[in-house]
């Protein structure tokens, strides 16, 4: 089946779309426009297949890519869903073969690895490889995850990949099956913008999120081995206290350390917990208020530098 989301276009698409007669097109007409979360997950929630993939309207699928995706994943059961590397094309459709585009970079470098090794990455990173339309998706992963968090508008395809690595592997196809059109005027909807980059920032809380669902330590201990380095003391009760610890020490983005101290700051309220920590790692209360106090620092100590005449001391 073909499931084409009109989202509130006013190019003549939906004439267009209408003009194919084949009864296994679908067609749906959202007005005004809602944004692609929305219209994501209403195609994911009209599908009927055992396999669902996604194509964004700018790209593009080699003829042969469905095939090859639908292979695999009959092949490799514990795999939830495959992409492909991708091969990034002008506005006018022409191939860009720089290695320093974007896409190139994003999409085309890192190699395969297991499920936890790719949530490490994320965690550290706050990055990843996944790109949204060249995705084939077993439909068992929105039965059991849920599909798009509409909360989000930039990423909730990373959202959804980070949500899927906690239960399933996945993979990339080495072969560049899929054309992502680059605007170089900026309009993509993942552009450089700073309403972008505020936006991101916030949703970024809801990826944190997927780290925290990983609660068993054999499992926490394949997506965090540092934390056998850094503690002295493994128990399972302690995972809240380790993701929070090593994101606060180790994230390169200060978003995701803002949420580990969110996140401590949880589970120190609990008196137990307070107990169990000053007893096991001497950490207590004046550690809480120390890290608190240097999370920020320097970044608006350099900040008041730009703008105030007298020094400040940190």
């Amino acid at each position: 089946e073909l499931i084409v989301l009109d989202n509130g276009s006013t190019d003549n698409s939906l004439n267009v779309i209408k003009s194919f007669n084949d009864e296994r097109i679908k067609i749906v007409s959202v007005y005004p426009n809602k944004q692609s979360t929305y219209g994501g997950n209403k195609c994911i929630e009209m599908g009927t297949g055992e396999y669902v993939a996604l194509l964004c309207s700018d790209d593009i699928w080699q003829k042969n890519k469905l095939e090859k995706q639908v292979e695999y994943l009959d092949n490799n059961k514990g795999v939830g869903a495959v992409f492909s590397r991708v091969q990034p094309i002008s506005e006018k459709g022409k191939f860009i073969n720089n290695k320093n585009n974007f896409y190139n970079k994003h999409f085309n470098i890192l190699e395969n690895r297991s499920s936890f090794e790719w949530l490490n990455n994320m965690w550290k990173t706050a990055d990843h490889s996944f790109c949204c339309s060249s995705a084939c998706i077993r439909r068992k992963c929105f039965n059991e995850l849920g599909v798009f968090d509409i909360r989000a508008k930039h990423i909730q395809d990373f959202i959804l990949w980070a949500n899927i690595l906690t239960k399933f592997d996945v993979y990339i196809l080495e072969e560049k099956l899929t054309l992502m059109r680059y605007f170089s005027s900026g309009t993509n909807l993942s552009s450089n913008k700073i309403k972008t980059i505020c936006s991101v920032i916030n949703e970024s809380r809801f990826l944190y999120e997927q780290f925290k669902k990983i609660i068993k330590l054999d499992d926490f201990l394949k997506f965090l081995p540092q934390t056998k380095s850094k503690f002295s003391i493994i128990d399972e009760k302690y995972i809240p206290f380790y993701l929070s610890i090593l994101t606060l020490t180790y994230c390169k983005k200060v978003h995701f350390k803002q949420y580990a101290l969110e996140q401590l700051y949880d589970f120190m309220k609990d008196k137990e917990n307070r107990n169990n920590l000053e007893k096991d790692f001497n950490f207590s209360h004046m550690n809480l208020y120390d890290i608190s106090a240097n999370l920020y620092k320097n970044m608006i100590v350099d900040k008041i530098k730009e703008i105030m005449p007298f020094s400040v001391k940190k």
